[in-house]
C-alpha cells in the first residue's frame, strides 16, 4: 500500500469495497474500518492464532492458504479468498482452531475491537454475518455424502402436552433450545408472540412451500434426511430446529419421517427483526450457527485427511 497518507485511506478503501464484491458495504464502516487496516506477511507455517485465544485481528486473504487446526478433528485448508476469524472477532467468541499459514501469504489485518463494535453499531454487518454462515451452512450440508449423523440433541424444555402449546409454553420451548439459550425474555415473548404451531402429515411437508421458507422447531417426531443419490443421513429430533440447509427445496435431501410431526415456526425474518433490536440474541444466534458449522464440518468424511474450503 503507499505511503502518502491520503492514497493510503483511498487505497484502503478501495480494497475493502473490491474484497466485498457483490456484498454491498455501508460508505461509514469502510470510513471506520480503512484507518485500521494494516499489512502483514506471514511466511509458511506463521501460527495467526491458537485454539482458546481471545480474537484479537481479523485477517483478509486474497490469495493463500491456511490450516485451521483442533486435536481430534479433521484438519480445515481455508484456500483462495476468504475473511478469517470475523466472526469469531464480532461476538468475541474464543478461536475455535489453531490458524497455520500453509504457504508465504499476505494479509490485510483489522483490529477484532473494530469488529465487535461494527456487529454493535450497524445491523447491515449483522445481517450479512447471519446469512452469509447461514449460506455456508447450506452448502456443507451439500458435500454430505457417506454420512450418517444424528444433530446434536437439545430435549424439549417441558412436556410437550397434547393440546397446541399456549404462549407460556411456546416462551420455555424456545428458551431451552441453543440457538436461543442466551435471549432475553422481551426476544423470547416477541418470537413466541408470532411463532405458530404446525401439525404435518409427513416430513416431507416441510419441504413444499409456504413451509420450507419457515424456521422449524421440532416438537415431537423424528425426520431423516436422505441425500438424493448418495448414501448420507441427517437424522433430526424433538427439541432441535430443522437446519435450513436440509429444508430449502434444492438442497438435495428428501425429507422422511415414521408419523406426523409438530413444529413450532416463526418467520426468518422475525428473528432478524429481533436481533436488530437485541445484541444479546446476535451473539447468541451467530455463536450458535458457528458451532453448528463446527460439528458439520468435524463430522464429514475427509478422504484426503483434511476438508478444504475454497
Amino acid at each position: 500500500m503507499p505511503s502518502d497518507p491520503h492514497l493510503l485511506q483511498l487505497s484502503r478503501s478501495l480494497f475493502l469495497t473490491a474484497f466485498a464484491g457483490n456484498v454491498r458495504i455501508e460508505p461509514w464502516i469502510v470510513d471506520r474500518i480503512a484507518p485500521k487496516l494494516d499489512e502483514l506477511f506471514a511466511p509458511k507455517g506463521t501460527v495467526l492464532y491458537r485454539l482458546g485465544d481471545a480474537p484479537q485481528f481479523v485477517y483478509f486473504m486474497e490469495n493463500g492458504a491456511v490450516a485451521m487446526e483442533r486435536d481430534g478433528a479433521t484438519p480445515i485448508h481455508m484456500v483462495g479468498k476468504w475473511v478469517l476469524g470475523a466472526l469469531e472477532c464480532g461476538i468475541d467468541l474464543p478461536r475455535q482452531r489453531t490458524a497455520t499459514v500453509l504457504e508465504d501469504t499476505r494479509f490485510v489485518t483489522a483490529p477484532g475491537s473494530v469488529w465487535f463494535e461494527l456487529i454493535e453499531d450497524s445491523f447491515e454487518m449483522v445481517r450479512t454475518a447471519f446469512l452469509g454462515t447461514s449460506s455456508a451452512l447450506i452448502g456443507l450440508y451439500s458435500r454430505l455424502t457417506e454420512e450418517h449423523l444424528d444433530l446434536p440433541e437439545t430435549p424439549l424444555a417441558i412436556a410437550l402436552p397434547p393440546t397446541k402449546l399456549d404462549l407460556v409454553e411456546r416462551l420455555l420451548v424456545l428458551a431451552g433450545t441453543k440457538l436461543l439459550e442466551g435471549a432475553g425474555m422481551q426476544t423470547l415473548t416477541d418470537l413466541a408472540t408470532s411463532a405458530e404451531e404446525h401439525t404435518l402429515a409427513n416430513a416431507s411437508q416441510l419441504a413444499g412451500a409456504p413451509a420450507e421458507e419457515l424456521v422449524h422447531l421440532l416438537l415431537s417426531g423424528t425426520v431423516v434426511a436422505r441425500r438424493v443419490d448418495r448414501e448420507a443421513t441427517v437424522t433430526i429430533r424433538a427439541g432441535s430446529f430443522v437446519p435450513a440447509g436440509i429444508v430449502r427445496s434444492r438442497s438435495g435431501f428428501v425429507l422422511e419421517s415414521d408419523g406426523p410431526l409438530r413444529t413450532l415456526a416463526f418467520r426468518p425474518e422475525d428473528m432478524l427483526d429481533e436481533m436488530e433490536e437485541h445484541s444479546d440474541l446476535v451473539r447468541t444466534v451467530l455463536a450458535a450457527l458457528w458451532m453448528e458449522r463446527e460439528w458439520l464440518l468435524e463430522s464429514m468424511i475427509a478422504r484426503d485427511g483434511k476438508i478444504v474450503l475454497g
